[in-house]
């Protein structure tokens, strides 16, 4: 499965199938508190007309409908990176802390070495990594490396998009049962803070460039 952020705003923007269809959008609003702004983005699950999870009995069969599957509350000065999500109440490492589903960006995507550059979470029993490649992301299966998803820029050669350079998620088929919606929201809190970094993720210095924790901006591999 391939999704194409459209437009190239990891804050703003809308995955989309390469038949042209919705499937995700990542809505982001300010709000003023008292030591600053407070950024806070959601992310929905669109689920269309005709799909079995729509016909709850109660919507339009017409209409999409919008399902959020998760919250984040990105750094400040004065706090780091929150995630609030149903799907934060799994076990293992990205276990909540509380029943509302919220916790650390920082725990749900865990560094398994002090001075790695991946990132890693649990689902179903399972670790999955996200490691920086050359021009995005690879998702692999901790322990089988079995490629899981990847982000690349790259120009499109089918669909709707043929022809355009696009940022695309590739999504693929596997023995492992992934949550998709986990796939999805890890990808969006790592992009984020790569291009919060200056662009590529890769600052290197003596000191903590990130003292909240929860950005991809130190050094290593």
């Amino acid at each position: 499965m391939d999704l194409f952020l459209v437009p190239n705003n990891v804050e703003n923007a809308v995955f989309v199938s390469s038949s042209g269809d919705p499937c995700y959008e990542i809505i982001t609003s300010k709000r003023s508190r008292g030591e600053g702004d407070l950024m806070t983005s959601e992310l929905q699950r669109i689920i269309a007309a005709g799909d079995p999870e729509h016909d709850d009995g109660d919507e339009d069969e017409e209409e999409e409908r919008f399902m959020v599957v998760a919250e984040v509350d990105w750094k400040s000065w004065s706090s780091p990176t929150i995630v609030r999500s149903p799907i934060m109440r799994a076990g293992g490492k990205t276990r909540s802390r509380d029943e509302s589903g919220s916790m650390k960006a920082a725990e749900f995507l865990f560094k398994q070495k002090r001075f790695s550059r991946s990132r890693c979470f649990r689902d179903g029993g399972e670790t999955y990594c996200w490691k920086h490649v050359a021009n995005g992301f690879l998702l692999l299966h901790k322990l089988t490396k079995t490629e899981i998803a990847r982000c690349t820029v790259a120009l499109v050669t089918h669909g709707v998009f043929a022809g355009e350079k696009k940022l695309r998620l590739t999504i693929h088929a596997s023995v492992y049962k992934v949550n998709v919606d986990m796939i999805v929201l890890s990808f969006i809190i790592l992009e984020k803070k790569r291009r919060d970094a200056g662009g590529d993720g890769t600052r290197l210095a003596a000191h903590d460039e990130d003292p909240q924790g929860d950005g991809c901006a130190e050094g290593g591999e």
